[in-house]
């Protein structure tokens, strides 16, 4: 099996459908946020991307960006009487679910369809905050991905 961009998606795709606590994905930039359901999990395409070479073997290393993001929402606390907000729970909650990411990568691609992080020891995950029209915040971590490739066969060329 040839795994191409638009199937190494669909994994990340369905680990967000599968997993409990995601209601929502988008591979790209977001264009329109009024039609997501909180909390989401972004992946985007980052530069630079590699083809390592072999002596007769070629390995893709892909750089993808992960968001795991979810609404701010504000209330009034009546243990203080102060305003306050679910970040605190975002955090939390996203954070574990980033480290579930990790571990379906792990688990899941890397046997049988040889998805591997290339940095495996150390996974760097950064708080992020975005004040737009939605208000959200969560976590962030780039990948390196190497993925196991096969020769296709390709006419008229030897």
């Amino acid at each position: 099996m040839i795994l191409t961009l638009n199937s190494i998606i669909d994994k990340f795709q369905t680990f967000s459908e599968d997993h409990g606590q995601i209601n929502d994905f988008i591979f790209g930039t977001p264009q329109d946020s009024n039609d997501r359901d909180y909390p989401l999990l972004n992946v985007t395409l980052e530069t630079p991307s590699y083809v390592v070479q072999g002596d007769r073997s070629l390995t893709p290393q892909m750089s993808l960006t992960f968001k795991l993001i979810d609404r701010i929402i504000t209330f009034d606390n009546n243990d203080n009487g102060y305003r306050s907000t679910n970040q605190g729970d975002i955090y939390s909650d996203n954070f574990q679910i980033m480290i579930d990411l990790v571990q379906y990568i792990k688990n899941n691609l890397s046997n049988p369809y040889g998805i591997v992080l290339r940095s495996e020891d150390l996974v760097t995950i950064d708080p992020i905050q975005q004040i737009n029209e939605d208000d959200v915040c969560g976590w962030e971590m780039d990948l390196q991905l190497t993925v196991k490739y096969l020769n296709c066969e390709i006419p008229n060329i030897t």
